[in-house]
This record gives structure tokens, C-alpha cells and sequence, in this order.
């Protein structure tokens, strides 16, 4: 098996021995497969629907082989490759490990976290968009776009396209270890992905020559990567909690007859005191200590330091937890609204499942069982970074299969949806949670006598006010019968 390259170009950071010794301590490898070899072509006379997982730090792609679900190495022989995408003088992009080595030395190249831009305009982006180590610029219409210097010029990537570039690695990498032209996948996402977020996803079908037959939450993949579905004589609600840098969320995913259906899901985006990802800002103070650089000369080395040093299991864990001062009661707070969504209470949760590459952190797993009054099941047989990969494989064997009935999910709302009423209220007529498709409708008048016609506007959001939430749409419903206000009866239907 190929060892993982190490080799760290020296360029903006000043990498010394130092910085080369913390490094190593923590553990730099990424999760390697003990047996990474190609597989012989399939008989069958379709390839099988691969599994994919992005995320912000690690993606990675697996497979149903023989029965077994398989993680696909990349060449060098990791089942998880780096989150970033390089582009060299001459324009060519390059994914993975590869790309690492050119993010040390050549940040202003490389994009890093691109799937905190997908769908979000400035507004929405927080922090992220004056972090970042890349140029962000904003088109007309708000969207942002990536802007990378090359030997000819400034060109600009949208956040769309550096993630069709990573799927398209995925799909490269499960090819060569297959041995056949591979031509569907289920993706994962997080659970609180809106709409806008989902379709930039199922869009890069177009250049990535992937259809994504299927795009599941990443709660809904890690419960399904541990076959809790099988016993269908019992209900199981199940708490999968993810905690990526100072994000932290926590979904509840029940399961009856072999149906997968997200009950609640809630987050937190600041259960941390520190604005950057876990570890990111004090590992680069250690290297500043250790070289005498400034903080400043070294802060853009955070982001490559953070994804060099994610991989790391137990070591990571532990300095995590003694650097990182996250808020776990603020955690277990989102835990708690979590449960309320559905009227759920701790006594009603079956299993925990630990999804992300921070969800070991000792003190956070201590204080969730803790929290509940019963000793519940902890499924950490899977590593936690790969489960919901595990459950997108897994999901895609049984569509590969055609057998829904052995596994279903029913995804659900995320947001309310309503109208806008009278004083600009919001008027839901779908809740949060609702199971999809769906169908809804609601009653309305009108608010002045003689009144032709009714301006109905979709909303998105949770707040008691339009003006709070976020605006789908519009139409006009006009010729109205003129009569006094409030005797016309408008039924308006909303199909999620």
C-alpha cells in the first residue's frame, strides 16, 4: 500500500522542524484502506450507484462490492481525500492531496470550504466570505464567485464549479479502482440545506456526466450506514449529532418499518468562543511561537494547517478538546430543541450516532450521555468521518437493486413556508418538518370591500414576520368577485 505523501513545499507559512514535529504528533494520515486494490469488472451490465460525501474539510466516495460496502482509496492509497481545489499557473485544476501541497505554498490559488458558499449571497455568508484565504468577489445579482490570479490573468470560478471538480475527482477515483465508467451517485448534504443550496448540488449532473439519482441528508446516511433500519418491529428515533469546527447540529432521525424520516433537526453556528474552525487559529500561534514569526505572517496557514492536521484521530481529539472552547451546554441546548420540534423527549431517543471528524471530542460525548437519563447504544464502529459515505453506498445499492422497500427515506421540510398576510405577517401553511411531497392549503380573504384581486407571496423561514424570512416568490390572483372584505374565500395550496 502507498504511503501518504508528506512532502510539505516551503512557501508563505515557513515550515521548519518545529511546525514538521507538531505535525507529525497529531498525525497527519488521512483514513487508509488496508486493502486498496482494484476490483474486477462487473459482470452486470450496469456499474454500479456509487456513494459521495463532501465536506468541508474531507470528501470521499465508496461502493457496494461483493455485499460489503467499500471506501475507495485515491492513489495514494487514502479513503478520504482533502476539500480543496488548486489551479496551477497554466490554469489546470487539481483535487485532492495534490492540491494540498499548492494550498501551502500558494493559498491565493487554492479554494478551500467552497460548499459555505453554495447557494449564499453576502449577507448570508457571515464571517466566512473576510476569512477566507481566497479572493471572494459578489456578481450584480449577489451571488459570490471565486477569483484565482494565473499566469494570464484573473479568472473566476463559481462555488458550483469547484464543487463539480470534486465530484468529478470522486467519480475518477471510484472508476480506476472499479474498472468500469461509473454513471450514477447518491450524494449527501447537510440536513439544514436549503433549496437554493440543494439544486446548486443536483446541477453539477451537468458537468460531472454523474446523475445524482439521489441528494440525502447526512443525518439520514449515517443512521442508514449502521442498518438500524433492519429490526422492523421496533420504532427507533435516533439522535445523530456533527460537530465541524464551531457548528454543531443535531438531528433526529426516526425509523419505523424501514422508513427513514428526519423528525428535527436544529444548529448552532458560535458553540465556540473562537470564530475560526476548530483549532485552526492556535495551531497557528504554536507555529508562530515555534519559528518567532509574527501571528499575522503565519494566519493564512490556519485553513491548510487545519485540513493537513484533521485526518488525525485520538491526538486531534485530545488537543481539540484542551485548545477548543466550545460551549457543550450550548450544545446540548440545540440537542434539546432538536427533540422539541416534534414534541419529543430524551426518554424517547433509541441510539446516538457520532457523525463528522470532530464528533469523538471526549468532553462532548460524556456530557450527551450525560444528558440523557438511560444508557443508550453509542455507534462508533464506523469511523465517524466516513459514515454518512457508508450510508450514501449503501443507499445507492438499494436503488441500484431496485428494492426501495428494503430502505426508504422520506425527506422533509426544512424551513416553514407561508404567505404574507395583513401587517406583513407570515401566515404558515407548511411547517417545518413536514414530510414531502405534501399538500397543504389554507383559507384566505380579503382585507378591503370590493377588492379585486389578492397579491400572494411565498415566504421561507421561522420568523413571526416576512420581512424576517426569506422571499420565493410571487403572483397576483385577480378578478375577484367585488364584495365586502372578508366574504370571498381564496383556498391557497402549497406543494413543497
Amino acid at each position: 500500500m502507498s504511503k501518504t505523501r508528506n512532502t510539505l513545499t516551503s512557501g508563505i507559512c515557513g515550515w521548519g522542524m518545529g511546525t514538521l514535529l507538531l505535525l507529525v504528533l497529531l498525525g497527519l494520515a488521512l483514513p487508509q484502506s488496508a486493502d486498496a486494490r482494484p476490483v474486477e469488472d462487473s459482470s452486470d451490465s450496469n456499474p454500479p450507484i456509487i456513494g459521495i460525501s463532501i465536506g468541508n474539510s474531507q470528501s470521499s466516495v465508496g461502493a457496494k462490492i461483493n455485499n460489503t460496502i467499500h471506501i475507495i482509496p485515491d492513489k495514494y492509497g487514502n479513503l478520504a481525500i482533502p476539500s480543496v481545489v488548486s489551479f496551477k499557473e497554466a490554469g489546470e485544476a487539481v483535487v485532492g492531496q495534490d492540491a494540498l501541497d499548492i494550498l501551502l505554498s500558494h493559498p491565493e490559488q487554492s479554494v478551500t470550504g467552497f460548499k459555505r458558499l453554495l447557494g449564499k449571497t453576502y449577507e448570508q455568508g457571515g464571517g466566512f466570505f473576510d476569512e477566507a484565504h481566497y479572493k471572494i468577489i459578489f456578481k450584480t445579482n449577489g451571488t459570490p464567485a471565486i477569483e484565482i490570479p494565473l499566469a494570464s490573468g484573473s479568472v473566476e470560478f463559481y462555488p458550483m464549479k469547484i464543487l463539480a471538480l470534486v465530484i468529478h475527482e470522486l467519480k475518477t477515483m471510484a472508476e480506476k479502482f472499479l474498472g468500469e465508467k461509473i454513471k450514477e451517485a447518491v450524494v449527501t448534504i447537510p440536513a439544514s440545506f436549503d433549496s437554493d443550496q440543494r439544486a446548486d448540488f443536483k446541477e453539477t449532473s451537468s458537468t460531472t456526466a454523474l446523475d445524482l439519482v439521489h441528494v440525502m441528508n447526512e443525518p439520514t446516511a449515517a443512521s442508514m450506514a449502521y442498518n438500524l433500519d433492519q429490526d422492523y418491529k421496533q420504532e427507533k428515533y435516533v439522535l445523530v449529532y456533527n460537530l465541524d469546527g464551531t457548528t454543531f447540529d443535531a438531528t433526529v432521525v426516526y425509523i419505523e418499518d424501514g422508513v427513514h424520516e428526519i423528525y428535527g433537526t436544529a444548529r448552532s453556528e458560535n458553540v465556540s468562543s473562537s470564530s475560526k474552525h476548530v483549532s485552526s487559529s492556535q495551531l497557528a500561534r504554536l507555529h508562530s511561537d515555534l519559528q518567532g514569526a509574527s501571528f499575522q505572517e503565519v494566519g493564512s496557514c490556519a485553513s491548510p494547517m487545519k485540513i493537513k492536521c484533521t485526518s488525525a484521530q485520538r491526538n486531534l481529539l485530545i488537543l481539540q478538546e484542551f485548545i477548543d472552547s466550545f460551549n457543550v451546554e450550548q450544545a446540548l441546548q440545540v440537542v434539546d430543541r432538536a427533540l422539541r420540534e416534534e414534541n419529543l423527549t430524551i426518554y424517547d431517543i433509541t441510539d446516538i450516532v457520532p457523525s463528522g471528524d470532530s464528533a469523538r471530542i471526549p468532553k462532548l460525548r460524556s456530557r450527551l450521555l450525560e444528558h440523557f437519563p438511560h444508557k443508550l447504544p453509542v455507534h462508533e464502529n464506523i469511523d465517524p468521518r466516513l459514515i454518512t459515505t457508508y450510508g450514501a453506498a449503501r443507499q445507492g445499492s438499494h436503488l441500484y437493486n431496485d428494492h426501495p422497500t428494503i430502505c426508504c427515506i422520506r425527506d422533509a421540510t426544512l424551513w416553514q413556508l407561508g404567505v404574507e398576510t395583513a401587517g406583513g405577517i407570515m401566515s404558515t401553511v407548511v411547517k417545518r418538518g413536514t414530510p414531502i411531497p405534501t399538500k397543504k392549503s389554507n383559507i384566505f380573504t380579503t382585507t378591503t370591500d370590493n377588492q379585486t384581486s389578492i397579491a400572494v407571496t411565498v415566504f421561507k423561514g421561522q420568523r413571526d414576520f416576512v420581512a424576517n424570512n426569506t422571499k420565493l416568490g410571487s403572483l397576483e390572483l385577480d378578478e375577484l368577485i367585488r364584495a365586502p372584505r372578508g366574504v370571498p374565500e381564496v383556498t391557497k395550496r402549497t406543494v413543497p
